[in-house]
């Protein structure tokens, strides 16, 4: 059973969701925000939609994460001047502050995950992920039993 892709994959990502966890918890963040934390300190301005299609949450979820992350003042949101319905996302000094703290506790852990594994091993792998990635999206299981 341990050979099989599904449990090992289903393995590493239960340990890892548990450290991102705890390194969310460290840094004061609840479930989802890290990741728009991360989205915005890397994409300034960018809007509900790239944040809701890059790591595929919906749209009501979405809106629930980004309304405390803006009553918790880890966010801005602002509109934009060329088009009115669209709204502009910004990560505030505090979420700055929480993101560089997130993202160094989160090197910690890369550094751990990939002890042993050479450059190039990491390279085949991450290549391999974004395989299984791209094999995985349209796949139905309704359509294939």
């Amino acid at each position: 059973m341990e050979n099989q892709l599904h449990v090992q994959m289903w393995m590493t990502q239960r340990s890892l969701w548990q450290y991102l966890r705890e390194i969310s918890d460290d840094c004061g963040l609840l479930p989802g925000q890290p990741k728009v934390l991360e989205y915005l300190a890397v994409h300034p301005g960018c809007s509900r939609r790239d944040i809701g299609i890059l790591w595929n949450i919906d749209k009501a979820t979405l809106s629930g994460i980004l309304n405390r992350m803006e009553r918790d003042g880890l966010l801005t949101v602002q509109e934009s001047e060329s088009d009115r319905r669209r709204k502009k996302l910004n990560i505030t000094e505090k979420g700055q502050i929480a993101y560089e703290k997130m993202q160094a506790m989160i090197e910690k852990l890369n550094v751990q995950a990939s002890a042993g594994i050479s450059a190039d091993e990491m390279d085949a792998f991450m290549a391999t992920l974004a395989r299984i990635r791209r094999n995985m999206a349209d796949f139905h299981i309704s359509d294939k039993i």
